[in-house]
């Protein structure tokens, strides 16, 4: 019970422990909408990429959600705020793309491995620019 008394008060009061939770949560959302989806819907003669748009919607809503309400706590209007979310996220979606297909057509890299190490990477990126501009109080 202490050890768990502990994190509760380090969750409260740490916003990057608060990242790192929610995150693995918003992580494990995003490492397994993939899979799923891929599995899903390849078999239905969907490509790769187009499998990689929707797991970026679904996972990148969810993500903004969380982090907005969860780690940053933000107070300021969600349209604006998710614009700037979006914009990079965008911009992350564009590097994927073109590092997936460097990875599954150039590489041979099955999609599905490819994406787990992509996703781990963009992880890191995304935590600084959302603690720096996103959500920026």
């Amino acid at each position: 019970m202490k050890y768990l008394d502990l994190f509760f008060k380090l969750y409260a009061n740490s916003q990057f422990i608060r990242y790192l939770s929610i995150g693995s949560i918003n992580t494990f959302v995003g490492i397994m909408t993939y899979p799923i989806l891929f599995y899903i819907l390849y078999p239905y003669h969907f490509n790769y990429i187009d499998i990689l748009y929707l797991s970026f919607l679904i996972a990148t809503s969810f993500s903004f959600v969380t982090n907005k309400f969860f780690v940053f706590k933000s107070a300021s209007g969600p349209i604006f705020e998710y614009f700037k979310f979006i914009s990079i996220h965008i911009i992350f979606l564009l590097i994927n793309v073109f590092a997936l297909k460097t990875l599954v057509d150039g590489y041979k890299y099955h999609p599905v491995v490819s994406q787990l190490l992509l996703t781990f990477i963009i992880i890191f990126i995304g935590y600084y620019y959302n603690k720096l501009i996103t959500f920026r109080n």
